[in-house]
């Protein structure tokens, strides 16, 4: 259908009117090669001429379509020497003056074609303002166009439906992990799909909001952000703020000059501000090219799929520009190769930064499994509420009571310990201790400091343990307290004995005393919490009076009171116990010479399994 295709003709100052290129001579047009080129100049205007024969027998809508690195573009159609029809068309035109408005393409005019008009001339008179020129020309039947415009909506919605499904997976994860390189990249994402949107008519909505607004500028904006992100998103990915400093600092240099280069771009003109950001890029995507490439040299990872991926970004700018400039055949495939080679660029990149959230999941598992065991290791140290208090910031020595107070403390010793012969002795004590301890902390409760008891420390076949300090009993009588807590030491150790089976009885003696008590650190060396006071001191002691008062008598079980702790109790419990005159039996208790008296039971195994009724603390 198309006779013959001209081009060629510069105007620098866009002074000539169609009239006056009608009448120019054909010599000022150079004749193309091919009916239908793609070509490109470096000019402010460049008319273009094409003549058309018509050989159809019916009138039929064609549409002249028109893709280019330009501003606008007038479309003139002309017929035995007359103007026939006008169309103004780009972004650079309001959208209700143009005849075709579409995404797709914004340069383009629907021509009717008729028997009556057989031969018709049409001029495109292309703005560019310098920058490159390139026209790529099409012409499509009604039903033609449609079809090409059903592929591409589809297209354009898959490539930008899936680059924003990446945007958002990317800011996921990054507001999962707080990781900086998927910030960065979720940011490329959203300036790249940016930088495309301007290119596939965004400049149009740009017009309606801020007045002609031409395209360039927003290009310009989101390109200078892109490739700024882009050159951080590359330190973090490929690690040279990290490993390779001397990288680091060229590509800190890089980015610091994209930056004054997009500050600059604001008071360059559209054309300057274009060519510079072009160039720039260009210089840009070598370097970046030849550090990946000396990366990988060096045994990056990271370095071999950052480099396989831009390289496909590469390419598809490569396929592109040859099949624009007609040294490769036109396709679908071609025309959006830039979007295609960027859309795998971004998938590989993609699966690249899953992998190292794959390795930063794996890192941080084993760091809480670390923290877990490094916790689990402290709980055997310190109490639940130290190591919350510690996580708030309060010292260790902030974490327990220090200073004078009172209580109650049981002495518990397991009697001839040494002289049991069994296999499992050690396992006894294990048990008894462990089983004790946990009666010993029940009802802890982290925020009041409250629980049963205190284990003081263990020695070898006994522990000591207080009530009332350094946390608070739950019981508001400590002496009765006391007396419940040594009724269980009581009876745990009489089940535990009776699981072994042992041809010979084994005894337990158990000493509580009331008297002063003080926590404390050391001030120098090991921050080891530790207890001392006459209670302590008064609660051994009168453990060790069962020697006197079982002297000639039958080995067993025994409990004694210090008399303070006696009288403390209520007249029921007091009923079960013996009174042991110590003036009347000419006997001193060590560290007590003034105690008159001691209060005393025996536990042998039926009282502890039938007379015993133990109550619940609390």
């Amino acid at each position: 259908m198309v006779e013959k295709f001209y081009q060629d003709m510069f105007e620098k100052h866009d002074s000539l009117s169609i009239d006056e290129v009608m009448r120019a001579k054909d010599e000022l047009f150079q004749i193309s090669e091919t009916a239908i080129p793609g070509i490109s100049f470096t000019a402010n205007v460049v008319w273009y001429r094409i003549n058309v024969s018509y050989l159809g027998s019916l009138e039929r809508r064609y549409f002249f379509m028109a893709e280019g690195f330009f501003r606008h573009m007038e479309v003139y159609v002309v017929h035995d020497g007359k103007v026939i029809q006008r169309n103004l068309t780009g972004s650079f035109y309001h959208p209700s003056t143009r005849d075709v408005f579409d995404w797709g393409n914004e340069f383009g005019a629907p021509i009717t074609l008729s028997p009556e008009k057989r031969n018709i001339t049409v001029y495109f008179k292309t703005h560019s303002d310098g920058t490159v020129n390139l026209f790529n020309f099409k012409i499509y039947s009604e039903g033609e166009y449609t079809l090409s415009k059903k592929h591409w909506y589809i297209w354009q919605a898959f490539y930008f439906g899936s680059s924003f499904g990446l945007f958002i997976y990317h800011l996921i994860i990054f507001l999962i992990s707080r990781q900086r390189v998927y910030a960065l990249y979720a940011s490329f994402l959203g300036c790249f799909i940016l930088v495309f949107l301007t290119l596939r008519g965004f400049g149009v909505v740009l017009h309606d909001y801020f007045g002609g607004i031409h395209v360039s500028l927003s290009f310009n904006t989101a390109g200078y952000a892109c490739l700024l992100l882009f050159l951080l998103f590359t330190r973090n990915f490929l690690g040279t703020n990290k490993q390779y400093k001397r990288s680091d600092w060229f590509l800190r240099g890089l980015a610091v000059l994209t930056f004054i280069m997009w500050v600059g771009s604001f008071w360059q003109s559209e054309v300057n501000g274009t060519n510079a950001l072009n160039i720039h890029m260009i210089v840009c995507g070598l370097i970046l090219l030849c550090l990946a490439c000396m990366l990988v040299a060096r045994g990056n990872r990271n370095g071999i799929l950052y480099l396989v991926a831009f390289s496909l970004t590469i390419t598809g700018f490569i396929i592109y520009t040859l099949s624009s400039r007609r040294f490769l055949p036109h396709s679908f495939f071609a025309e959006n190769a830039v979007q295609v080679g960027s859309f795998l660029d971004a998938i590989l990149l993609s699966v690249a930064l899953g992998d190292k959230i794959r390795v930063l999941i794996q890192e941080r598992y084993e760091e809480a499994k670390k923290k877990n065991h490094a916790y689990n290791q402290l709980g055997k140290v310190f109490y639940p509420h130290q190591i919350h208090q510690i996580e708030s910031g309060r010292n260790l020595e902030d974490t327990m009571p220090t200073g004078p107070g009172e209580g109650c403390v049981i002495c518990f010793d397991i009697i001839g310990s040494s002289k049991i012969q069994h296999v499992k002795v050690k396992d006894l004590f294990r048990k008894v201790f462990l089983r004790c301890y946990e009666h010993i902390m029940e009802g802890y409760d982290v925020n009041e400091l409250m629980s049963n008891g205190y284990r003081i420390k263990e020695m070898g076949d006994g522990f000591l343990c207080s009530v009332g300090y350094p946390f608070k009993s739950r019981n508001p009588s400590t002496a009765h307290g006391a007396l419940e807590l040594a009724y269980r030491f009581a009876q745990v150790f009489q089940e535990e004995i009776s699981t072994l089976d042992y041809d010979e009885p084994i005894h337990c003696g158990i000493g509580i005393a009331a008297d002063s008590i003080s926590g404390f650190y050391p001030e120098s060396g090991t921050k080891e919490y530790d207890l001392y006071g006459r209670a302590i001191i008064l609660a051994t002691r009168y453990e060790g009076m069962r020697k006197i008062i079982l002297k000639d008598k039958e080995p067993a079980s025994i409990l004694i009171l210090q008399e303070r702790v006696y009288k403390s109790l209520s007249k029921g419990e007091r009923e079960d116990f013996t009174v042991f005159d110590l003036i009347e039996q000419n006997v001193v208790v060590r560290d007590d010479p003034a105690a008159s008296k001691l209060y005393y039971r025996f536990l042998d195994s039926s009282y502890a399994h039938e007379k015993v009724r133990l109550r619940k603390v609390g």
